[in-house]
């Protein structure tokens, strides 16, 4: 099994391809968030539509390397099951109001309201 260390002094990084600029459009934001409010959701309750850039590629699907963003939708009366990601996140409400919960605090959020969750809360 090779090892986990690599000596620094020697290593020389591949060289990276830099990914051009992309635009994710209102409109298609507006359609995919119709799209996701029109079907039924996920096992995990969630009704999400990713926005990935043309030059990602599986695994990892994101708008930029290591940047994943999901636009999603919650029906009145719907609940998602809580996940916890290695990854911090950023959420903002676009419309209506929610409970947000993050670790052992409850929120009340509403249109343009923003959260954080740290990698590894729930």
């Amino acid at each position: 099994m090779p090892t986990a260390l690599l000596d620094a002094r020697t290593y020389t990084a591949p060289e990276q391809a830099i990914w051009p600029a992309h635009i994710v459009r209102a409109d298609a934001i507006a359609a995919a968030l119709d799209q996701a409010r029109a079907g039924a959701p996920g096992p995990d309750g969630r009704r999400e539509m990713l926005a990935v850039h043309p030059s990602s590629r599986e695994p990892g699907l994101g708008l930029a390397p290591a940047t994943s963003v999901a636009f999603g939708v919650v029906r009145p009366g719907e609940t998602t099951q809580r996940r916890r990601t290695n990854a911090g996140s950023f959420t903002m409400a676009l419309q209506g109001t929610a409970i947000a919960e993050v670790g052992p605090a409850i929120h009340s959020v509403g249109p343009r309201d923003c959260w954080n969750t740290p990698g590894m809360h729930i």
